[in-house]
């Protein structure tokens, strides 16, 4: 976009915004007739009108560029009406349209988020709380294509998550600077908002500007309990609904700034205020997801506040810049109280670089690798010191990506078993302990639908594919051999009323 065309567009947009005030006013006034043949009378000037069409046509060439590599995402899992979908601090609301029934007993339910490929081999940047315990998703392109997807990883500390289908060639959207957005300048939201369940609207595109930097709300260390989450929210008034979570903010040149995430409302819906996660914070988590599956962090091990005036004239301040240490965190060997960090200190810099506020701190700290060595400038009791911390990793961090590395490592057929015991031939009152016992069914898997009772009722299988099961280890071996795509015949006993009877089933094997 050429400073020419701003210069151009700021111009006409003074001169329609003088155009429209003047004539209200005057008719207000008494200055011109009010007639409709007088007002059609004066056309607005042909440099104005250039120089709004060249604005349109900036908007529809970003539109045509980006929207190829948005992506619908649709996810299925368990939900009870007494655990609610996302707890959040009113008035922020997710974008994360949820639908099904609702009961005491989980049940399948869908959801609806937005997503864009980052890669053409068919990598995906997303929220992580739209496929946060998703045990089935599918991505629809703008081409009406769908695909299963998977998991590759998620950061729930920036909310971010990665997907990947089996696709090459994709559009991919750019990823811009987004520490470069300033705040006033025009930006295209693109996602795929849902109302009652309706698909109609996907991949719709609304406009807007930025209207602030830098906004902490804490949403996402509200909705998953993390003392460690790191939020720098852009907002915007750009139009943006439920459905929407995961989608791109994308600036003038067509350039990804924002993940969209949340919206602040009192009504579920638009009222004006939106937040997108920047780029900058989303990227090395993504890029760390996709090289490992996982993201490592570090930690400082402290405890810290936002300052403000008040705190600024406590330590002796003459302005508000830092941030407070308000304690240590409980983790072993905590490597900011070794250093000799104290309660009421002031963190100004890391590495001789100054600290804007809490989510900068976080963020020059939780990218970096355990066991790196920081440099942190600290005032203290009215001088300036430094210390050297060797940076912790973060305690809770191979909990988090071993979750998201384990739901990939599921046995491929969705399902548990174990070998009969004794007891078993004995209360089901079997012949012997041949074959294996379904324990457990991961929802939506290929098993889902083969034994969808299996988590009440006993089931036992006796052959797949028309090879014999006596035990674990031919279960293993048989399932093991099966090809992706292909369908074979389950044989099962199942006990009801009558007793024990046998019975067939067909089973697919995921591609």
């Amino acid at each position: 976009m050429s400073a020419s065309f701003r210069t151009r567009f700021a111009y006409a947009l003074v001169a329609v915004t003088s155009l429209v005030l003047g004539v209200l006013l005057a008719s207000n006034l008494g200055w011109t007739p009010g007639t409709l043949a007088q007002q059609g009378d004066a056309p607005v000037p042909a440099k104005q009108v250039e120089a709004l069409e060249e604005t349109s046509n900036a908007f529809i060439s970003i539109s045509r560029q980006i929207t190829p590599a948005v992506v619908s995402i649709q996810s299925e899992r368990l939900q009870t009406a007494q655990a609610p979908d996302v707890e959040v601090p009113a008035p922020f609301e997710d974008f994360f349209q949820f639908r099904g029934p609702q009961n005491q007993t989980p049940m399948p339910q869908t959801a609806g988020g937005t997503g864009f490929v980052v890669r053409p081999d068919g990598y995906i940047l997303t929220n992580n709380h739209v496929v946060e315990a998703a045990e089935h998703i599918r991505v629809e392109l703008p081409d009406k294509r769908q695909f299963p997807a998977r998991v590759v990883g998620r950061d729930p500390t920036t909310d971010i998550a990665v997907l990947k289908i089996e696709a090459e060639g994709l559009a991919a959207a750019t990823l811009g600077d987004s520490d470069d957005v300033q705040i006033g300048e025009w930006v295209l939201a693109i996602g795929n908002p849902g109302f009652g369940g309706s698909q109609g609207l996907n991949f719709t595109v609304t406009a807007g500007i930025v209207s602030a930097r830098g906004r902490s709300l804490n949403l996402i260390s509200s909705r998953n309990e993390n003392p460690y989450a790191i939020e720098d929210f852009i907002q915007t008034d750009a139009a943006i609904n439920p459905g929407n979570s995961g989608g791109p903010l994308v600036n003038i040149r067509g350039e990804v700034i924002g993940i969209n995430t949340a919206i602040a409302t009192r009504s579920g819906f638009y009222q004006g205020y939106g937040f997108a996660i920047p780029t900058n914070l989303a990227r090395p988590a993504m890029e760390a997801i996709i090289r490992t599956g996982h993201v490592e962090r570090a930690v400082l091990g402290i405890q810290i506040k936002a300052m403000d005036q008040g705190f600024a004239e406590a330590a002796g301040l003459d302005r508000v810049t830092g941030v407070f240490v308000d304690g240590f965190a409980e983790i072993p060997q905590n490597p900011a109280r070794e250093a000799g960090l104290q309660p009421r200190d002031v963190i100004l810099t890391v590495e001789g670089q100054d600290v804007r506020s809490t989510a900068d701190l976080q963020q020059k700290i939780a990218f970096r690798k355990p066991g790196d060595t920081v440099k942190l400038g600290l005032w203290r009791d009215g001088d300036r010191e430094e210390v050297e911390v060797r940076l912790a990793r973060r305690p809770d961090a191979p909990e988090e990506e071993e979750e998201s590395r384990a739901a990939m490592t599921t046995n491929k057929l969705g399902m548990e078993v174990r070998e009969l015991t004794p007891a078993d031939v004995q209360s089901l009152e079997l012949d012997n302990a041949e074959g294996v016992i379904v324990s457990q069914v991961r929802p939506f898997s290929p098993a889902w639908d083969t034994f969808p009772l299996a988590s009440r009722v006993p089931v036992i299988i006796t052959e797949i594919g028309g090879k014999r099961i006596r035990n674990l280890q031919d279960y293993q071996q048989v399932v093991d051999a099966l090809k992706p795509g292909q369908t074979v015949y389950v044989k099962r006993k199942l006990r009801d009323g009558d007793g024990i009877r046998e019975t067939y089933a067909t089973l697919k094997i995921p591609e």
